[in-house]
């Protein structure tokens, strides 16, 4: 929301909402502003209409304010139209197609990995998404008509089949991230890693007899081979129940008969 200042019914200024205040120090405004109020500060509540328009190469947008309704009872709203652009347009063109392209290869880094061997969902539209990406400087002259394509996504589809792996991937993710962030706490008080590279670096510990352990904040303690064996016992336990867990939920999934279910299982995972 924008506000305008009022001369014989003819905004002259645009501001916002910290500008308003600061012109008023002394005023206390209510959490909601109308017209009603403004009026004695000589202000009034400027509603902006949202754009469809579409900008070229040539042009630009513009604000302009409208008056509508009668004397004594008038509103404003702010809309947008176009304008030539007052610049070299040649410059303008080229640095736009920079920025696309600069987004472009961003977006092929980022989906490097739809393309290796390991990976195989939904591979097809990846590879097409990404010919589409590549080519996509050459989809107009007009760099302001240019429209990413949308990115492949399983949690948009319909399809239960699909929508149960792409479930099973995000329970996959969310459980390894808890494997790796899961601690123990130690007799000592302090933390350590309770995941498959700490139980192989204890367990090589205690083979060569050098009890020491690294806590989460790469502190180094020198243990007991008691506590060793103990935290040993712990490490596999708490993985044991982790795992148990991560497949008791990918049971659920496959057992899924509606999309509502998968959606269901799907809140409880980001809760974990």
């Amino acid at each position: 929301m924008l506000y305008g200042r009022l001369e014989n019914d003819e905004v002259k200024e645009l501001i916002g909402l910290n500008k308003l205040k600061d012109r008023f120090l002394n005023a206390v405004f209510p959490d909601e502003l109308n017209n009603e109020i403004l009026k004695d500060f000589g202000y009034v509540c400027i509603d902006t209409v949202k754009s469809d328009i579409q900008i070229t190469k040539d042009t630009i947008l513009k604000a302009t304010v409208k008056r509508i309704g009668e004397p004594g009872n008038y509103e404003y709203i702010r809309e947008w139209t176009t304008e030539p652009y007052p610049y070299n347009v040649e410059e303008r063109v080229q640095t736009k197609f920079n920025e696309i392209r600069e987004e472009r290869n961003k977006r092929l880094t980022e989906t490097d990995y739809t393309q290796s061997n390991d990976y195989f969902e939904m591979k097809e539209e990846w590879a097409e998404y990404r010919e589409k990406l590549r080519s996509i400087t050459d989809s107009s002259e007009d760099p302001f008509l240019i429209n990413f394509p949308a990115v492949p996504s399983l949690e948009q589809s319909n399809d239960i089949e699909r929508q149960k792996n792409y479930a099973e991937y995000k329970i996959n993710a969310a459980f390894d991230k808890k494997e790796y962030n899961r601690t123990i706490e130690t007799i000592d008080g302090y933390l350590i890693r309770a995941n498959a590279t700490s139980l192989y670096s204890l367990e090589m510990s205690k083979n060569t007899n050098i009890f020491k352990v690294k806590d989460i904040n790469n502190i180094t303690h020198e243990l007991t081979e008691k506590k060793i064996e103990d935290f040993i016992r712990q490490i596999k336990e708490t993985g044991i129940e982790l795992f148990k867990e991560r497949h008791n939920y990918i049971d659920k999934i496959k057992k899924s008969e509606t999309l509502e279910d998968i959606d269901n299982i799907l809140l409880e995972i980001k809760s974990l």
